[in-house]
């Protein structure tokens, strides 16, 4: 999932090594054009990220962003909590006094399970906007913790609750056969799992056909996975001659409503794959610096609309 697993693909070629989801710099890159959109006239930003390689590049990625798109912004503070802290009470206060317009932090997991709790009880949340990429895989577990407002995103476009996805009749069975097996809403890693099966299905089917029905050797399925379109649970995806998928991403912002017990992310936009992936043979952390501001408001960039909430 993380930026590094992006890395995989930017600093050298693999003949048999595809990557079905979006790379994880563009959900980042993503969501720095989405603030923009949302906020564009603030003026001061913190980051608070775990303190790994994912949480280092990703901040690598979204400060060159901001700072293309944005560059009379103010960074305030760029905090490391260590990876899988259990209280992040020094970097909030330190927030608190500081009190930048924005907050940025692309945690996941068990980690921004417990920042956004003790962020919210400490009221963090209702003086700073939070601008969350991977919080859409957290939502449920957090229940009412995370308050209405915050800019939410996940990795990719497959969500639940999409008003354009949400009701088509096979994923409205897939999500409806999840709820009962797990008790929970399919998240984006969910997603991921059943587009890399789609993938290979697609690319055995290509490569068969192509054969004139004999079983595909490894070279032949990777010629036709290079280049492939396909589709799963929301919109076609395909996959370059580097073998990196060009899925676009979902952001939006976080609301509760009176179907679920835990915020849907509402007011969602679709920012296509190709306005935030370096294209091939250039590395994100330097081609995101040649970004321009005119981007935030590229007709490209999809209102998409209402959370498409299921009726329990």
């Amino acid at each position: 999932m993380g930026l590094q697993h992006g890395k995989v693909l930017e600093d050298r070629r693999y003949k048999y090594v595809f990557r079905t989801g979006p790379h994880a710099g563009t959900e980042v890159a993503g969501a720095m054009i989405h603030l923009l959109r949302v906020k564009p006239g603030f003026k001061s930003i913190a980051v608070i990220n775990q303190d790994y390689a994912w949480g280092r590049d990703s901040w690598e990625i979204a400060r060159n962003t901001l700072l293309a798109l944005k560059p009379d912004v103010k960074i305030v503070a760029e905090l490391f909590p260590k990876f899988g802290a259990t209280d992040y009470s020094t970097e909030i206060t330190r927030l608190q006094a500081l009190k930048p317009d924005v907050i940025l932090s692309t945690a996941w997991g068990g980690d921004l399970d417990t920042l956004v709790r003790q962020a919210s009880q400490r009221g963090l949340m209702n003086t700073s906007l939070f601008v969350m990429p991977l919080l859409e895989s957290s939502l449920e577990r957090l229940g009412k913790a995370t308050p209405d407002g915050v800019l939410a995103g996940m990795n990719g476009d497959v969500y639940f609750a999409d008003p354009e996805f949400g009701g088509d009749p096979k994923v409205k069975r897939f999500n409806q056969k999840f709820a009962q097996k797990t008790g929970g809403q399919p998240i984006y890693p969910v997603g991921h799992i059943v587009q890399a099966l789609q993938a290979v299905a697609d690319g055995y089917a290509k490569a068969i056909k192509a054969g004139k029905g004999q079983w595909p050797t490894s070279e032949q399925l990777a010629e036709a996975l290079r280049g492939m379109e396909f589709k799963s649970q929301s919109r076609p995806i395909k996959l370059r001659e580097d073998g990196q998928s060009l899925q676009g991403l979902l952001f939006g912002v976080t609301k509760m409503t009176a179907q679920q017990n835990f915020p849907v992310i509402d007011q969602l936009i679709y920012i296509p794959a190709e306005l935030t992936i370096a294209p091939v043979g250039q590395k994100s952390p330097q081609w995101v610096k040649t970004l321009s501001p005119g981007i935030v408001t590229s007709d490209r960039i999809k209102a998409v609309g209402a959370a498409r909430v299921p009726v329990r």
